[in-house]
Order: structure tokens, then C-alpha cells, then sequence
């Protein structure tokens, strides 16, 4: 396996896997995850930006993490983020804003505070948690390019100090005058030279124009190519399979309704049912 993924890596790209790469941004779990692997420097730049925190120092963080509670469905999560004071960040980059991003964030925001929550701690040692939603589109439709939503009571007052934080920046909201602005814009272009921070072009760069980086990533935008139309030449042959099993069994309940079998024989024969056997039935009288 580990041979394959190096002759993947060695070769040279084919030309639509070159057009592919040219086309993503950090807005492309691809692309995010392998730049801001081992880099919380670039984390640390985004949450400072989207939540105008400057002191704010990530201390450690994992990409593409995996998080599971006993009898819950797990979670894969893009960016998870920790600060010097302990504080929990999520970052998603999310191209798809048709989903229940709210409950996606609670969801999310649970499995982390169960994974991270001792036996024997006291409630008041859960840190502040923050889940980071970064969209194109104005998922809450309210024209603003940062939306940090809490708990609040009806006077706009933030009361509870339950530290659960859902924030929301859209890209298509962005104001390039503000830092927030620029982080956005960088998180959503396409080539280096359009990009405000130094960190982010060179890490655009080291993907899409130095050699070792683009073979890296046309290898795996390969790989997993060949790995959908695998798995789709699978599911024909499965769907083919099923369709001749199901085509066989309406042939024998012909056969058998020739034989004058009863209904309930032959479908118990066949698997088909009644009423499957009695429309067959009706067209070999017909």
C-alpha cells in the first residue's frame, strides 16, 4: 500500500487532475486539511481574524480529528483547535450550507465536551468551546460576514456562562477593510498571489506550484478518483446482480404459475410477493 501511495506521488500528474487542483481553495477539505496539518500557526490566524482575538496563542491542534461517545455517531472534525487558556475550537469549512448547520454544531460541540470531560471533574472546569463554521453563502441570511451566536436572554444578554459559542463566517458577506474581511478572502481564493497573509500564499504555493506538493495532491485526487469508480463499478455489478436475482425469480414464478401453483407457494418459493405473483399470474392468462 505504502509503495502504491509512492508511485502515485512520483508520477507525473494527468492533466485534469492538474485543472482540479487549480480550482481549490482552503474552502476544500482536501486542500484545508493537509495545509493546516502541523501548522497552528495557521489556525491561530484564522481564529484571531473571525473572532478579532489578537492575544489569542493556539497551543495545539489536529486535523481531520476523530471523535466518538459510546452509543453516539461519531465525528470527523476538520480543525480542532486549543488555546493557552485551555479554550476548545472547531474550524469547519463548509461548502454545503443546505444541512442543519446549527444542530451540526451541536452535535459536534457534545461529542467534544463528552471527549474532553474527566470522571470526578467539576462542571465548572469545562473551557470554553467555540464551533467555527466557515460558508461561501450567508447560511443565516443576515448579510453579516461574522455571526457569533450564544446563549442570550430576551434583552440580548448573555447570562448563562454556559462558554458554548456557534460562529458563523461567510465569505460572500466579507468586508476586505476589516482583518475578518481578509481571512475570509484568503480562505476563499484560489491562487497564492491573491492572498493577504504570507502564511497562507506560501502554503498555497508549496500545494500548487512546487513540484513535490502538486504531485502529492494530484496523487491523492487519484487515488481517490479511482477509488469512486471502483466503488461505482461495484455498485453496477451489485445493481446487476440483484437485477438478474430478481429477473430469475419473476421467470421460475411464471413456471410455477404454469405448474398451477398456489400464490402463497410461489412466493414463498421465489421471495416475490402476493401480489407480485398474482400480477405475473394475471399476464400469462391474459
Amino acid at each position: 500500500m505504502e509503495n502504491e501511495k509512492r508511485n502515485s506521488i512520483s508520477k507525473e500528474p494527468d492533466s485534469w487532475a492538474l485543472d482540479w487542483l487549480k480550482e481549490l481553495s482552503f474552502m476544500d477539505d482536501i486542500l484545508f486539511r493537509r495545509a493546516f496539518r502541523e501548522r497552528p500557526d495557521l489556525a491561530q490566524h484564522l481564529i484571531n481574524g473571525i473572532l478579532s482575538k489578537p492575544d489569542l496563542s493556539v497551543v495545539s491542534m489536529n486535523t481531520q480529528d476523530a471523535l466518538f461517545a459510546i452509543n453516539t455517531k461519531g465525528v470527523v472534525l476538520d480543525c480542532l483547535c486549543t488555546d493557552s487558556d485551555g479554550n476548545i475550537y472547531d474550524i469547519e469549512v463548509q461548502t454545503d450550507v443546505s444541512k442543519a448547520l446549527g444542530r451540526r454544531a451541536r452535535a459536534y460541540g457534545s461529542i467534544i465536551d463528552s471527549s474532553i470531560f474527566k470522571r470526578g471533574q467539576d462542571y465548572k472546569e469545562l473551557p470554553d468551546r467555540y464551533i467555527i463554521f466557515i460558508t461561501r453563502e450567508d447560511y443565516l441570511r443576515n448579510g453579516r460576514q461574522v455571526t457569533v451566536l450564544a446563549m442570550r436572554d430576551e434583552e440580548g444578554k448573555s447570562e448563562d456562562e454556559s462558554g458554548m459559542y456557534h460562529v458563523y463566517g461567510c465569505i460572500n458577506n466579507r468586508d476586505e477593510n476589516t482583518e475578518a474581511g481578509r481571512v475570509l478572502a484568503d480562505m476563499g481564493c484560489t491562487r497564492a498571489e491573491g492572498m493577504y497573509y504570507d502564511g497562507y500564499r506560501e502554503r498555497m504555493e508549496d500545494f500548487k506550484v512546487r513540484k513535490e506538493g502538486v504531485r502529492e495532491m494530484t496523487g491523492i485526487m487519484e487515488q481517490i478518483r479511482n477509488e469512486g469508480l471502483e466503488q461505482g463499478l461495484n455498485q453496477g455489478m451489485q445493481k446487476g446482480m440483484q437485477k438478474g436475482a430478481k429477473q430469475t425469480s419473476i421467470q421460475i414464478a411464471g413456471n410455477m404459475v404454469r405448474l398451477g401453483f398456489a400464490s402463497e407457494q410461489i412466493a414463498q418459493a421465489t421471495g416475490l410477493s402476493v401480489e407480485k405473483v398474482a400480477e405475473i399470474a394475471k399476464g400469462i392468462k391474459n
